[in-house]
This record gives structure tokens, sequence and C-alpha cells, in this order.
């Protein structure tokens, strides 16, 4: 309409009669080829991807008329290019496999700490993105997540399996792997914890707090001994 902004073309894919076309805040625009103008195209339909607001960078066209989208917030979406046919379902776009450690397009979304599990295949992690993920090496997909105020820098699995301990600047936030959330069961105070460790058994953690080392029951979060 009058007074409308352009939507901007960040990706771009082919169909056999037009193409689609990628954009801000999720939305894709599929142009069908005018039989009565030649190399002109008309807009027939519009496709809303639920990217949270993150824009459209790449996409790629599936073999079940799906389109798989990559945005600028790190996340792979399926999405059906017969959403006219599934107004009634909200929305037809999904994560492609999980939501990935992700961040705004100028915030970074490294990996900044990786622990493995010993009782069962799972891996967590920490990021730039102040979250904390706990990944199921079995089926290849997120299991649990948290997202915290401030950013974890490290990160231990206890021997079950069934804690982690995660580093923060000024805290140690010991998580419970419940089924369906990550839940904090205790929080010991430190200062400038740059690294944090599970000891062989379990009933310990030590944080590496400047040039001293601080030994914790895991059990109570009492301080057992200090190392400098």
């Amino acid at each position: 309409g009058s007074g409308q902004v352009p939507a901007p073309a960040l990706a771009m894919v082919a169909l056999p009669s037009g193409f689609v076309m990628g954009s801000a805040a999720g939305e894709c625009y599929i142009y069908e080829k005018n039989e009565e103008a030649r190399d002109h195209y008309t807009l027939e339909d519009q496709l809303s991807v639920p990217t949270d607001g993150a824009n459209i960078l790449n996409m790629v066209l599936g073999s079940d008329d799906n389109l798989i989208c990559v945005t600028d917030d790190r996340q792979i979406y399926d999405t059906s290019m017969h959403q006219n046919q599934q107004r009634e379902q909200q929305s037809s776009g999904k994560y492609l496999i999980c939501p990935f450690h992700g961040g705004t397009p100028d915030q970074s979304a490294a990996i900044t700490a990786i622990a493995m599990g010993q009782w069962r295949r799972v891996v967590a992690t920490c990021s730039a993105d102040k979250t904390v993920r706990i990944w199921d090496l079995q089926e290849h997909r997120i299991e649990l997540s948290a997202t915290f105020a401030d950013e974890p820098h490290s990160i231990s699995m206890h021997p079950t399996s069934l804690f982690v301990a995660v580093g923060f600047l000024d805290n140690i936030k010991v998580l419970s792997l419940h089924l369906k959330e990550l839940v904090v069961a205790r929080e010991i105070l430190v200062r400038q914890c740059s690294m944090v460790k599970f000891s062989i058994g379990g009933q310990f953690i030590a944080a590496a707090c400047g040039a001293s080392i601080s030994i914790f029951e895991t059990s109570t979060g009492k301080t057992v001994s200090s190392l400098r």
C-alpha cells in the first residue's frame, strides 16, 4: 500500500515457475511468473516462519514442498510451503532438529565450555548466549535448556550425570537435571570464578578463583579447603 516500506530481499530460492524470497522477521514471499507480462512476477502467497523476529538469511527447498530457512540468530527452521491450507494450526514452522545456541546477530553464541556425562550419553554446554544446554547424543537432540541473566564461563557434569555445576563470574550454580527442566539445586558464592570441576566421586566441587582454588562440598556448598 501507499507509504508501506518494501520488505528487504535477504534470501532467495528458485521454484519451477517462480521463486521464494526470504525477508525480515521470518517473512517469506512466493512469487509466480506472470504469463501476461514477460519477465514479471506476481506475489501469490506469503509465509510466516515463527523465528521470534529473526531475519532469514538463507533458504533451500526440500523434497516435500517444505522450506528450510537459516536465520540470523543461528537457528534452522522447517516450514510448509502450503501454510494457506493449514491456517487452523496457528503455525506450521518448527526447528529442523532442535534450537541451537543462538543470540542476536551482534552477540556471540560461542560455546564457552563443554562437559561429558559418564553414566549417560549426554553432553552439557554453556555459551556466550547465556544458556546452558543438555544434549542427548543417542537421539541427536537437545534434552534440556536454561537461560540465565549472566554469562556462564565453565561447566562440569557430576559422575552420575544428574547434576551440572556451572561457573559464573560471582557464583557457582549446581543444576539438577529434572525430566523437563534444569533446576537450580544450590548456589555457591565465589569471586572471579574462571573454572569449575566435580571431583572423581562427585562429592566435591573445585573452583578456580583468581590465583586460588576453592573446594566445596557438593551436598551442602560448604567450603572444605582453599589452595593457593
